[in-house]
This record gives C-alpha cells, sequence and structure tokens, in this order.
C-alpha cells in the first residue's frame, strides 16, 4: 500500500513534508527494479485476471502523484489499483475525474476509498456505512461507466461487524482492502474477499522495501499492527462511554 510522493507537488492528503506516507518515488523505482531482477511476479497489465498469487500494488486517496506512480508502472507492464476518496476528486492536489479515466485506460484498476475518508471507519453506523460506499461508487461508476467492486477501508480500521457490512450483497463488492499487515485473503465472506496490504512508509530503504514485497516481515508487523489496534480500540470505548 502507498500513498503519496514528494517528487509532485500534488500530493493529496499528505501535505505535510514529514509525513511518515510521503515517500520518494526514486527510491520505490529502485526497489521495484530490484523486485524484478531478484524474479518477483507482480500482477501485469496484460492478464485478463488480476492474479492473486502475484504480488499486488495499491495507491489510497486519490493524490495527484498517482499520475507518476501510474506512468512508471505502465511503463513496466505493471497493473496498480487506484483507491478514490471521491469527496477530493478535482479538488487541489486530488485527481481529477479525467485523470481518473486516464488511469484506467493505462489498464489500472479503480476502486473506492470512501466519499469523504471517515477516519476510524469502523465507528461508522450503518447508515453512515451506506452513504460513503454507495456515494462513491456512485461517483466512480459514473465518471468510468464500469461496476466498482473494490473497496479499501479508509485508515484501514475496521471491525468484525465492518466486514460484515461490508459484504452485503447490496454493494457487489468482490474485494476490500485493509492495513492489515497480511499476506493474501484474511476472510471470505459470502463472495467478498478481505485482504491485508503492507503499508510502505517513508523511513523505508529500497531493500527494506524488496524484502516486504518479497514477504519478510509480515508476521511481526501484524502481531505490532494488532496490539496497537487493541489499544485503539480501548481508547474507542472508553471514549464512548464518557461522551
Amino acid at each position: 500500500m502507498l500513498h503519496d510522493f514528494e517528487e509532485s507537488s500534488r500530493r493529496g492528503m499528505q501535505t505535510r513534508q514529514d509525513s511518515r506516507y510521503l515517500l520518494k518515488l526514486i527510491l520505490f523505482k529502485e526497489a521495484i527494479h530490484l523486485a524484478i531482477n531478484e524474479g518477483v511476479q507482480f500482477d501485469l497489465i496484460s492478464q485478463n485476471n488480476e492474479n492473486s498469487n502475484k504480488v499486488r500494488i495499491t495507491q489510497d486517496d486519490g493524490g495527484g502523484s498517482s499520475l507518476l506512480l501510474a506512468n512508471f508502472l505502465s511503463n513496466l507492464g505493471i497493473r496498480c489499483t487506484f483507491f478514490i476518496a471521491t469527496d477530493y476528486i478535482g479538488k487541489p492536489g486530488f485527481l481529477t475525474s479525467s485523470e481518473i479515466r486516464w488511469l484506467r485506460s493505462l489498464g489500472h484498476m479503480i476502486g473506492s476509498h470512501s466519499h469523504s475518508h471517515p477516519n476510524p471507519f469502523c465507528l461508522l453506523d450503518a447508515r453512515q456505512l451506506d452513504y460513503e460506499v454507495q456515494k462513491s461508487q456512485q461517483i466512480l461508476e459514473d465518471t468510468l461507466m464500469e461496476k466498482i467492486e473494490k473497496f479499501a477501508i479508509p485508515g484501514g480500521e475496521s471491525r468484525s461487524d465492518t466486514f460484515k457490512a461490508l459484504s452485503d450483497p447490496k454493494y457487489a463488492l468482490r474485494e476490500v482492502y485493509t492495513s492489515i499487515p497480511h499476506r493474501g485473503v484474511i476472510e471470505r465472506i459470502s463472495n467478498t474477499e478481505f485482504h491485508g496490504r503492507f503499508c510502505i512508509e517513508r523511513d523505508q530503504s529500497p531493500r527494506k522495501i524488496l524484502r516486504v514485497i518479497e514477504g519478510n516481515g509480515w508476521r511481526i508487523n501484524k502481531l505490532i499492527y494488532l496490539v496497537s489496534r487493541l489499544r485503539r480500540e480501548i481508547g474507542y470505548q472508553i471514549s464512548n462511554q464518557k461522551n
């Protein structure tokens, strides 16, 4: 999972220069070339269907720096899924509708990242969740004239009832992506697969990124994530009690 890149002035949500999610594209490029030289198999644009046995790359939010990533990866024939928070489309720093169509024309995939990017997403009630999912799907479907069947949870925060809600047939979501450092599918509910992801951060060198791509370090980071997630969940419960 990626966010924005320093090399672009259109950084979407990562406007702070010291943001942990603001990466140097040149370092990520080096990591990808290292991975290719090591024989890593990425999901390719030339494949008719996405291959779940190959490394997938995703980018969240819909910042304008997505254009740099899309161009780089398409030149290598590698497919990326761009998850768009639709309320930000056309706003300063973010992709426009025509740019989203251009990403799709390159062979990349487009998914929803909710409408307004509420965080923590897991605290939304049923009405709010329904609005965020369906509003974003409607906008993207009108933009691309195709069904939107992928969704990335804003902030990655989720509960079992979040999974259950997103698997509702009315959304027709084939894949939902989380921020849990889990390789592959975490759970399947009805026709919906819930996938884990590893978030690449600014302090990771090309070699460290290569290790992530090759599947190293996921287990320990998953444990760290789950401990942090438990702490946040306790904080949510305490906050609710105070309110």
